[in-house]
């Protein structure tokens, strides 16, 4: 019982670690795509 619910968690924290790095790297490619298009803007004006 008890390395079944070892692995259940050590499973279920793979998958958090998995699902906030894409989240991270998400973010990140959106930032650089908002401040990228925020200085084509600046450099328009």
């Amino acid at each position: 019982m008890r390395l079944k619910q070892k692995d259940k968690i050590l499973k279920l924290g793979i998958i958090l670690i998995a699902i906030l790095g894409s989240l991270v790297s998400i973010i990140g490619f959106l930032v650089n795509f908002a401040m990228g298009f925020g200085c084509k803007w600046v450099w328009l004006l």
